[in-house]
């Protein structure tokens, strides 16, 4: 009896603690516009949503990665077919995910490639700005 009423305690106990402290969350973007400024708070993570018509053979890659002393690149996601039922090619939503390290701006550059260009045929930059 006496653990139970123990364990009873323990239980009250964080419950009774501060609701959501420590907890952090996913800033989502999709399709930002180039030239948009994305706020992210400190502690959070942001994933870009990107379309990109990979079935034709284009996707989007970053050119220029953050300041890692603002905003850190972790990981480009597996992509997501945006086709729903029977289809045959068509759009994939492609995804990078990034960490907010310290409060401050920086700016994030990707080109959007086609199979086997250098030169991205279009460009978006974006503003990150991490806030306390």
């Amino acid at each position: 009896m006496r653990t139970l009423a123990a364990a009873a305690g323990v239980a009250a106990v964080l419950v009774a603690g501060p609701a959501w402290a420590g907890q952090h969350y996913m800033v989502v973007a999709s399709n930002p516009k180039s030239g948009s400024t994305i706020e992210i708070p400190h502690g959070d993570k942001l994933l870009l949503k990107l379309t990109a018509c990979e079935s034709c053979g284009y996707s989007w890659r970053i050119t220029q990665k953050p300041n890692a002393q603002v905003v850190t690149f972790d990981k480009r996601l597996q992509s997501v077919n945006q086709c729903t039922g029977q289809c045959t090619g068509g759009n994939a939503t492609e995804r990078f995910q990034f960490s907010s390290t310290n409060v401050g701006t920086t700016s994030l550059k990707l080109g959007y490639f086609g199979p086997g260009k250098a030169r991205p045929s279009k460009t978006l930059q974006l503003k990150l700005v991490v806030v306390a």
